[in-house]
């Protein structure tokens, strides 16, 4: 048994040989030269998701991989199916002993009639560390030997970190946890040339990687401006009569902050263009279990802002009406309030198009009426979705102080991310924007 197995090269079979696998195979060779520096063994895994893509296996150009793979003097040792791990996901799951966990997870198999990546990923490294013996597997390329290792490091873009940390919460909770000391991860920024269509927006992803297991540091110090902001306007309670979150994505927490200032008969419009956002959406006010990722902001909301906060995820289910518009045609003076956090930068790449979208954004909302919206500050693009990439405006504070110039009481704060690991790639921190329409 080799002392590490290092996965790199990972590919779909809808996918050709690309810059993505160059960037992972230039990232192998740099780790195989410390190991063997190091007097450590090492063998190469590569891993073929015929499982994600409707494109199977048999019209997948196998031999073109190949040839690529070896002029770049990176043939793998072993080459593996991910559809070949199915039947080791079963396994996995009875193993696992956190009874929640094992009913999202099967909950997520029944809705979706797949298996999730994070199990494809938590039953392939317990197979490769023998957690289920070191039995022959079935290979289309090499020996099978290989699969097996003391170690295990894998090569893969930034966009599957999460799907990754999934896969350790699974081996977590099975009696082979200490194997998760075994594992570790190397993550390379990639940005995919073509960006993927709204439709393919994962918004379970999306919230997994952004709000699903702590309130980020950026999001409490949003929350508290905002809260500290609306004192100082002197906004009263169940003011507004209609208000929307644009762009509102698979994020509840901007309605949540708006909420208390809706009047009992009042309507939030959550609005957006991505039919899963608005499936996710409707979910929840459908009382899902979805809202369970929100309950946090609901306790953080509450300690903040006191008991104009107490169940307000409930009120703002009440008061929602999720509804398809575009940012880009909003209709002229129709809302109290409206809020949008990270969808004018987040929707274009175009400086013009994004200046366009604010000012449509300012139009809709009445005269004397409040707009609150957050930025990502230098993002260059984001996912949403392991295979997915998004645009996004590379944005400064001095652009968003030029852009709302005309709103009343202005204020734009920058909130750091205090040194944390950043959300996005070029990303340095977001920006709040608070103002009144003249």
């Amino acid at each position: 048994m080799n002392n590490y197995g290092i996965e790199y090269a990972h590919i779909y079979t809808d996918q050709s040989f690309s810059n993505e696998q160059v960037k992972g195979i230039n990232e192998l060779k740099n780790l195989e030269r410390r190991l063997q520096k190091r007097g450590f063994s090492t063998s190469r895994l590569v891993l073929v998701d015929d499982h994600s893509p409707t494109i199977s296996f048999d019209r997948f150009n196998f031999n073109s991989f190949l040839r690529h793979l070896k002029t770049s003097n990176a043939l793998p040792d072993v080459v593996v199916m991910e559809s070949e791990i199915a039947k080791y996901c079963e396994s996995t799951l009875n193993l696992i002993n956190d009874n929640r966990l094992k009913w999202q997870l099967e909950r997520y198999i029944e809705s979706r009639k797949k298996i999730p990546c994070s199990l494809f990923i938590a039953a392939w490294y317990l197979l490769r560390l023998g957690a289920f013996g070191q039995e022959n597997v079935n290979v289309v390329y090499g020996n099978s030997e290989k699969i097996f290792s003391s170690k295990i490091i894998t090569i893969l873009p930034d966009s599957f970190q999460t799907p990754e940390s999934n896969a350790s919460e699974i081996i977590n909770a099975t009696k082979f946890k200490s194997l998760n000391n075994r594992i570790e991860r190397i993550f390379f920024y990639y940005i995919r040339p073509k960006y993927s269509s709204w439709d393919e927006f994962d918004p379970y992803e999306y919230v997994e990687r952004n709000y699903g297991k702590n309130v980020l540091t950026e999001d409490k110090k949003i929350i508290e401006l905002v809260i500290r902001k609306l004192k100082e306007l002197k906004i009263a309670k169940q003011s507004f009569q209609v208000v929307a979150d644009v762009g509102a994505g698979p994020n509840l927490y901007p309605s949540m902050l708006i909420c208390p200032f809706v009047k009992d008969g009042g309507i939030i419009e959550l609005l957006d263009i991505s039919k899963p956002n608005l499936k996710y959406l409707n979910n929840i006010m459908n009382n899902s279990e979805e809202k369970d990722n929100w309950i946090k902001f609901e306790t953080f909301l509450r300690n903040k802002g006191g008991s104009m906060y107490q169940d307000i995820l409930d009120r703002v289910i009440k008061l929602a009406r999720v509804r398809k518009q575009n940012i880009d045609n909003l209709p002229k003076d129709k809302y109290d309030a409206v809020m949008c956090f990270f969808a004018t930068e987040g929707i274009y790449f175009e400086r013009q198009k994004f200046a366009n979208a604010i000012r449509t954004l300012i139009s809709s909302v009445k005269k004397g009426g409040l707009l609150i919206t957050a930025h990502m500050i230098g993002s260059k693009g984001y996912y949403a979705g392991e295979r997915t990439n998004f645009p996004s405006v590379n944005l400064t504070v001095s652009d968003l102080e030029t852009k709302f110039a005309g709103l009343e009481e202005l204020t734009v704060n920058l909130v750091s991310h205090d040194d944390q690991k950043p959300v996005r790639l070029g990303y340095h921190g977001m920006a709040l924007v608070i103002g009144k329409k003249s």
